[in-house]
């Protein structure tokens, strides 16, 4: 290095020997003054690095006490010019300190206050370590130099070049330490995945590395931070990281169908097929973190299911000839305005299926269901098959509207006994279910409330029937016929003979979901 500078002194000082206000140097006095220079340069490269009480001395008397000294400290004022006396005093409570000097080039010297002035450029770095052995390091941290710029004056009656003023710059994309910031030390290949902000943790040849306070996160919203500090100063926590990975998920909710809640298949022209389900019950889940923003998980749980299935048929006329309790001959003529009946199943569900959650937001995933149910079914439960209308009697052209011996007027009531029974019996029934489901946080990525639209397809039959006809008045299937010997109408079916029925629906699910 001093001979590099010696021969930039030399060519300065040839080329451009006096440049300032018309002072005169004589080439004696200008060897003396760049001999001087040099001297000065060798003593700020020795001293730099304040390694004992005597550096920190001379580096003081290299110095004027009112010089300015660009901070290249890591920890303290970084890129602010600070006092001399306080740069020292910051230096010398750091350990291991070593700096490098670079590059160093000189211009041309001027006149400036009574005094020739000089300023040297060079390319430095500084690394240290304090008592917690942190390092600090300009070149890992910044990856790349300072270029300072330091201003000497010579001082002709004492023969020797002092510093007047330091000041530097650094051209890098990283920012300084701020004032307050967190040290991480390196544990796992894990740390190399955390998110510091937008970018992931450097670490140093130290296995540290720095980080704002609020920027850290983990690479997945399902890995929990655990932080254990190992020191702590007034400008850093140094912290030692562990991972726990949030596997499991438990579920409650409630979901209701949009729509019907089964597919019919039945010749009956039903004037009304209505049918609707609701259903409560738990998840318990297993997920998997899959890269940055998705998890697959399994889940099975247990539900309770309601459905009701509700028919009704109007309108129908028909009429036969018989004979009343006297033996007498008429034509029995029924006008049915409305039959109807319903029936109501209670099932525990066992539900099963893979979810893939892939985060749209900081706040918000977006899932995808498929999978399926079982139904076991506890309990079957039939409304009173009720029938409306009216019934009269035709005795030769003569009409007649009411006749309790006869059961002959106005119909409205319900029927629980039919000439062919049937029933609804209880079934086991599986479905296939596919859906889409929205999650919000709402306490710390732990309890998220959802929403879920899901369409599903049963598998094999609720009820079964061989879908006869309700209603043929060409084939003598009527709804109700009179029976003498009982003196009253009586249902023939009800229908459940007349309709199968498969479970197809459409969902709204609505629940919260704990991760732990």
């Amino acid at each position: 290095m001093k001979n590099l500078a010696a021969i930039t002194l030399l060519l300065a000082s040839v080329l451009l020997p006096n440049l300032s206000a018309g002072q005169e140097q004589s080439n004696a006095e200008r060897r003396r003054m760049n001999s001087r220079l040099l001297d000065a340069i060798e003593t700020y490269e020795a001293c730099a690095s304040m390694s004992d009480r005597d550096s920190k001395y001379i580096f003081l008397q290299l110095c004027d006490s009112s010089a300015l000294i660009y901070s290249d400290l890591l920890d303290h004022a970084p890129g602010r010019r600070i006092p001399v006396a306080e740069y020292v005093g910051m230096l010398q409570e750091r350990q291991n300190v070593t700096a490098e000097i670079r590059n160093v080039t000189c211009d041309a010297p001027f006149w400036k206050d009574g005094a020739w002035h000089i300023v040297a450029r060079f390319a430095k770095n500084l690394s240290y370590n304090d008592e917690n052995s942190v390092l600090f390091s300009s070149r890992e941290y910044y990856r790349a130099d300072y270029d300072l710029a330091v201003e000497f004056v010579y001082d002709r009656e004492a023969d020797l070049c002092r510093i007047v003023d330091i000041d530097g710059s650094l051209k890098s994309s990283v920012e300084p330490l701020p004032d307050r910031y967190i040290v991480i030390s390196k544990n796992s290949e894990n740390d190399e995945r955390l998110w510091c902000g937008n970018s992931h943790p450097v670490f140093n040849s130290f296995d540290q590395a720095f980080a704002r306070q609020g920027t850290l996160h983990s690479w997945h919203d399902d890995v929990r931070i655990k932080a254990d500090t190992l020191a702590r100063t007034e400008h850093y926590d140094m912290l030692s990281l562990s991972y726990k990975k949030k596997h499991w998920r438990a579920k409650a909710h409630a979901a209701l169908s949009l729509g019907s809640a089964f597919k019919l298949s039945t010749p009956v022209n039903f004037s009304t097929s209505a049918s609707s389900a609701f259903e409560t019950g738990v998840d318990i889940g297993y997920a998997i973190p899959v890269g940055r923003s998705l998890s697959i998980g399994i889940y099975t749980g247990i539900a309770l299911s309601s459905s009701k299935l509700t028919l009704e048929a109007a309108d129908m006329s028909y009429s036969y000839m018989t004979t009343d309790p006297t033996g007498r001959s008429y034509r029995r003529s029924y006008r049915l305005d409305k039959v109807s009946e319903s029936v109501q199943f209670t099932d525990m569900v066992v539900p099963f299926y893979l979810s893939f959650e892939h985060k749209l937001a900081r706040n918000l995933s977006l899932g995808w269901n498929l999978g399926g149910k079982f139904y076991l079914n506890n309990s079957v439960k039939v409304t009173p098959f009720h029938i409306t209308g009216s019934v009269t009697g035709d005795y030769d052209g003569q009409i007649v509207t009411d006749a309790a011996e006869n059961a002959l007027g106005v119909i409205d009531r319900d029927y629980d006994r039919f000439l062919y029974p049937e029933s609804y019996c209880n079934s086991t029934s599986m479905s296939l279910l596919g859906g889409l489901s929205v999650n919000y946080n709402v306490l710390k990525q732990n309890l998220f409330v959802y929403a879920k639209f899901s369409y599903e397809m049963g598998i094999g039959a609720v009820h079964e029937s061989d879908e006869a006809l309700y209603f043929s008045e060409g084939n003598s299937v009527y709804p109700l016929v009179y029976s003498g010997r009982l003196g009253e109408d009586v249902a023939t079916r009800s229908f459940m003979g007349c309709v199968s029925f498969t479970r197809q629906a459409m969902w709204l699910e609505l629940g919260l979901m704990f991760k732990f």
